[in-house]
């Protein structure tokens, strides 16, 4: 049984990896199986469709977000810091030279499975109302100054990761950091070294690859 977890834990890190360099449909089976040296078979075995994958993968993505939520909250993280260590996430993204799995999925939508497609929404229902959540917590302590609802602030943020992230695949690294330093600027937010080395430590600590 133990095996069999680990099998199926496999397909999903090595999908995740592919989906989110080649997006959705730029990979296969094949692709899987080779990488980890396994057959065809034993990726149907734990998933008979690639509908049953992209459901998975995004379950997982949801699951690891919501680890990552729970684990800053847990260790009294600031707006400030809790939004950082979004940045740092988003970073990690842009250094393994993969887009977000919003981001693929978004550009995709129309063509992934219907399962899917309720998968993903749900991740970004997730995902917004955190930063919303966050938004209007540092903008009432003080620590975030930006105008406008905080609900079309957290749309622009994703919205200019996401772009930064493809961005940076056309061009380089330079490119995410400059707008994610537009955004901080955007947010009134001036992050010591303390509270960018503490967002950091828990994006690495918390958030799976």
């Amino acid at each position: 049984m133990k095996n069999r977890g680990h099998t199926r834990a496999n397909i999903l890190t090595c999908a995740e990896e592919l989906m989110q360099q080649r997006g959705f449909h730029g990979f296969s089976y094949h692709h899987i199986a080779e990488r980890l040296g396994i057959r065809n078979a034993a990726v149907h075995y734990y998933f008979p469709s690639k509908a049953d994958l992209g459901v998975a993968l995004i379950g997982r993505f949801r699951e690891n977000f919501r680890f990552w939520a729970d684990q800053m909250r847990s260790r009294g993280a600031t707006p400030t810091e809790a939004i950082e260590g979004f940045f740092d996430i988003e970073e990690r993204y842009c250094a393994q030279t993969r887009v977000c799995p919003l981001g693929v999925t978004g550009v995709e939508l129309p063509g992934i499975p219907d399962p899917m497609k309720d998968a993903v929404r749900g991740l970004l229902n997730d995902v917004r109302q955190w930063l919303l959540t966050n938004l209007e917590a540092g903008r009432e302590t003080g620590e975030l100054s930006f105008s406008g609802n905080a609900e079309t602030r957290a749309d622009s943020m994703l919205a200019a990761l996401q772009g930064s992230l493809q961005l940076a695949r056309l061009t380089d690294a330079s490119a995410f950091q400059r707008i994610v330093e537009q955004l901080r600027v955007d947010l009134g937010m001036d992050p010591s070294p303390a509270v960018r080395e503490f967002a950091a430590a828990q994006a690495i600590r918390s958030m799976p690859a």
